[in-house]
């Protein structure tokens, strides 16, 4: 639970549960729309943004790990899942970036 400044009380996922959520949406509404996807695009932004991930998701329950690695291992295979990764970076440096936490992320979820 997180306190705003407004007083609100909140509940946050933590990383690799946030992740596992939003492959599970895309997998219920983005009809394979990878380049429609704002399930998609939000994975791709925190994995930009979040330099721990990896290891948070090394920490993660094994059964989560496995999902999230071979889910992201299959979009690893689609065209339009790296065309994302290129217009959401918009820099070299960090398309880079994000595939090296993106493979690292699966790495630690393929020996579930």
């Amino acid at each position: 639970m997180r306190t705003l400044p407004s007083g609100t009380c909140i509940k946050l996922f933590a990383a690799p549960w946030f992740v596992a959520a939003k492959l599970q949406a895309y997998q219920g509404r983005g009809n394979a729309d990878v380049l429609g996807s704002n399930d998609i695009e939000d994975i791709i932004a925190l994995l930009d943004g979040r330099e721990e991930l990896a290891e948070e998701m090394r920490q993660a329950p094994l059964a989560l790990r496995g999902f999230v690695s071979e889910q992201l291992s299959a979009l690893l295979l689609v065209r339009a899942f790296h065309d994302v990764i290129q217009g959401t970076a918009q820099d070299p440096d960090r398309e880079t970036l994000i595939h090296e936490r993106l493979n690292a992320v699966i790495e630690h979820g393929a020996h579930a």
